[in-house]
């Protein structure tokens, strides 16, 4: 996965500024879930064994994890 990300970094980064979105102009840029769906019903991956219904569980599954470590 680190090779892949590597080799398409550039890509990414210009996915994330172009569908990304801030606040305010010192917060940094994040996909929310309705610019992700818009990203990737643009991307013409929707299919018959692939709909729309599938894009919020995937949103949800790339969410970065956060351990409460005091409760």
């Amino acid at each position: 996965m680190d090779n892949v990300i590597k080799l398409n970094l550039k890509l990414l980064q210009d996915l994330h500024r172009s569908w990304g979105s801030s606040a305010t102009p010192n917060e940094p840029i994040t996909i929310k879930l309705p610019e992700f769906i818009n990203l990737v019903q643009a991307s013409g991956v929707i299919t018959e064994s692939f709909g729309a219904k599938e894009i919020g569980p995937l949103f949800n599954l790339s969410m970065m994890t956060s351990v409460d470590e005091i409760f």
